[in-house]
């Protein structure tokens, strides 16, 4: 017990002895961070287990210009009457379409209405994580994310005038069978063309998988009276859920592959006990073999051809700062802080004796393009280390919440964060 206390000195009082995530990755994407760096490192000997529960909800991402749009953007598409005339059963069915058309009118080049998608996500994660201080500048860290993520799907049909039309010319010249059935077609025709195309059905639905394990290394370089370099390597397993090249909305818990990351932190102690953190990391995401289906145009990502596929070196970089300032008396300290995140597109190359046209690679491509991320973070930790320390309190702990939102980006997904832990030390 005192070798405990004295090892857990006053200054833990306003850290975060936090090695863990500082964003995290749904299906390949950027998020919003919930915690930001220190340079801070466990005292030797000192155990710390953390139990970290973050909380998203998402519905809105950047589009390439920096607008907020509908996750679900790319289900909102035009339908031709070459589309409804695919879906067809057989040659019979495609030639009565094309002859009530041709009866009514209707141009081929015209629009029967415009199939909608609404996709929302809510993401929970609970990440036991173990840190251990090895030696007085080194700790090592093992942080274990499980996933409950709950996907909410809605397709839909909006009738034009012309689709109107031309289901009135069926119920006219047919049975009320077949006037219900061109009437059903075109109310599902995002359902129908997936199922045409061998996809899975589009529905809602519940995912609870492990994420990517990460086991974390920080070493302090230097340390004075008022600042503290330190530096973070971190490599991550590919334990998260796989990719299903069979579903349309296709998230998973992880990236699939090994990452390797090292970031450098400085922190440097300012008036008034208030301490300023500020951090830059690079991850090298390594190469790896999917299987994916690659677009039959550039306006159009459903295929039925699939492609076993070369992912090329991604790279993945971060910045950002904090203030801190410490509330003794309270045992609060309050951070706020910023951070910039920077996620390079997909590069699929074709491997095996299956081969595409060279376009089609490029259109996967671009399904994936850069991501930015500029976020805003802020934070309440309440810790009872120095009561501890000074016999107060029985229990050496802390308890962090921490909400982070994005103020711009291209891409990524615009979500709020919410998170919070509690933090033991032994």
């Amino acid at each position: 017990m005192t070798k405990l206390m004295t090892k857990l000195n006053a200054k833990y009082q306003s850290a975060f002895l936090v090695l863990i995530l500082t964003a995290t990755a749904v299906g390949g994407n950027l998020t919003s961070p919930y915690v930001l760096e220190t340079a801070q490192v466990l005292p030797q000997g000192v155990r710390n287990p953390r139990l970290l529960n973050v909380r998203m909800f998402v519905s809105e991402k950047y589009s390439e210009q920096g607008d907020v749009v509908p996750v679900g953007e790319r289900l909102n598409k035009r339908i031709s009457w070459a589309d409804v005339m695919t879906a067809q059963e057989d040659e019979v069915q495609r030639n009565l379409v094309e002859s009530i058309l041709l009866k009514e009118n209707i141009s081929l080049q015209s629009s029967p209405g415009d199939a909608t998608g609404i996709v929302k996500m809510s993401a929970s994660v609970l990440a036991p994580v173990l840190a251990w201080g090895i030696s007085e500048s080194w700790t090592l860290g093992l942080v274990v994310p499980v996933y409950q993520l709950d996907i909410d799907v809605d397709t839909g049909f909006v009738r034009s005038d012309i689709g109107q039309q031309f289901v009135e010319a069926v119920c006219r010249n047919s049975s009320p069978e077949k006037c219900n059935e061109a009437a059903t077609k075109l109310n599902t025709a995002t359902q129908r063309k997936l199922e045409r195309l061998g996809y899975a059905p589009l529905e809602s639905k519940e995912v609870s998988h492990l994420g990517d394990l990460r086991l974390v290394s920080k070493n302090r370089l230097v340390k004075d009276d008022w600042s503290s370099l330190s530096t973070k390597v971190e490599l991550y397993f590919p334990t998260g859920s796989s990719s299903d090249p069979d579903q349309a909305l296709d998230i998973t818990t992880g990236d699939q592959r090994y990452k390797i990351g090292a970031t450098l932190i400085y922190d440097r102690e300012l008036l008034w006990r208030t301490a300023l953190n500020i951090y830059g990391g690079y991850t090298a995401l390594l190469p790896y073999e999917t299987v994916k289906r690659l677009p039959d145009s550039s306006t159009d990502s459903l295929s039925s051809d699939k492609a076993q596929l070369n992912r090329s070196l991604d790279h993945w970089l971060n910045a950002g700062l904090r203030l801190a300032y410490p509330i003794q008396s309270l045992g609060l300290t309050v951070s706020a802080g910023y951070t910039y995140q920077y996620l390079t597109g997909a590069d699929y190359q074709g491997r095996g004796e299956q081969s595409f046209a060279s376009e089609r690679y490029q259109w996967l491509n671009d399904l994936e393009p850069s991501q930015s991320l500029h976020s805003l973070i802020g934070s309440v930790g309440f810790s009872t280390v120095e009561w501890y320390r000074e016999k107060s309190f029985p229990l050496p702990m802390q308890a962090n919440v921490v909400y982070s939102r994005p103020v711009g980006g291209r891409n990524a997904p615009n979500n709020e964060v919410v998170s919070g832990e509690m933090v033991l030390f032994f």
